[in-house]
């Protein structure tokens, strides 16, 4: 409804973020059709900071998913990211 009524570019034009939070495939596929300002995947690892309903994703779902966002599209990736070694290892991914 959102992009019908050209609400995207409203947001644009306003020099807003628009973030698509995804934890699927299926997410993920919808929001490569919006082409948000940033796509976001976790959580990472387990987390205790809230009650999610996901599993953790991992440092192999990273991967896949830069694979498939355009390299324009920034990737943000949250969960359980908690200390240095943790967060090497998702900017290795």
């Amino acid at each position: 409804k959102l992009a019908a009524k050209g609400g995207l570019e409203q947001i644009k034009k306003q020099n807003l973020a628009l973030g698509i939070s995804t934890h699927s495939y299926a997410e993920l596929s919808a929001a490569l059709g919006i082409k948000p300002s940033y796509i976001s995947l976790g959580p990472v690892f387990g987390t205790q900071s809230k009650d999610v309903a996901f599993d953790p994703q991992g440092l192999a779902t990273i991967q896949k998913w830069k694979e498939l966002i355009d390299p324009e599209i920034p990737l943000v990736a949250i969960g359980g990211i908690n200390d240095a070694e943790r967060s090497a290892q998702v900017k290795k991914a």
